[in-house]
């Protein structure tokens, strides 16, 4: 947490409902040492102070992790029993800058129809491993007949 100073002028405090407030009387470059805060209704403030400044606990800011790359996917099959499999490539609409590993790739899933849980999965094998044009996905079917998968991917700059 860090400490952030706020300085209000004199027109600009009107808006407020209520201020914490530290006042430095007009003329004066120094704060004192024993600043007093208070609580001042907005536009209820002496004219002889040019200047409020009240100091608030902010947290700082979480960092926003804005995907490398974005996309939707979509897998079906027809299985004659637990277990069979499809392999597909997802394309990337453009090419990566940089190689990538299967850790930055984050898949949700919006809709299956019989497969299990943890029926899709990225290929990390040689010749599947995610790379700057894109991945394969592998969807694996419950039981027997048709089976389905459809969500998104969102490729983030490190793991």
């Amino acid at each position: 947490m860090r400490l952030v100073r706020f300085l209000v002028g004199a027109g600009a405090a009107a808006a407020a409902a209520y201020l914490v407030v530290s006042r430095r009387h007009q003329g004066t470059d120094a704060w004192p040492a024993d600043v007093v805060q208070d609580w001042y209704p907005a536009g209820e403030f002496d004219a002889a102070y040019d200047e409020m400044a009240a100091t608030v606990a902010v947290d700082p800011p979480t960092p926003v992790k804005a995907p490398v790359e974005a996309g939707r996917f979509a897998m079906r099959g027809w299985a004659g029993a637990a277990g069979h499999a499809v392999v597909s490539g997802v394309t990337f609409r453009r090419r990566l800058p940089h190689d990538i590993e299967a850790g930055q790739i984050e898949i949700q899933i919006d809709a299956t129809d019989n497969v299990p849980e943890g029926g899709v999965l990225i290929l990390r094998d040689g010749g599947f491993a995610p790379s700057r044009e894109g991945f394969a996905l592998m969807l694996a079917a419950a039981g027997p007949g048709p089976f389905s998968a459809a969500g998104s991917y969102r490729v983030h700059a490190t793991p």
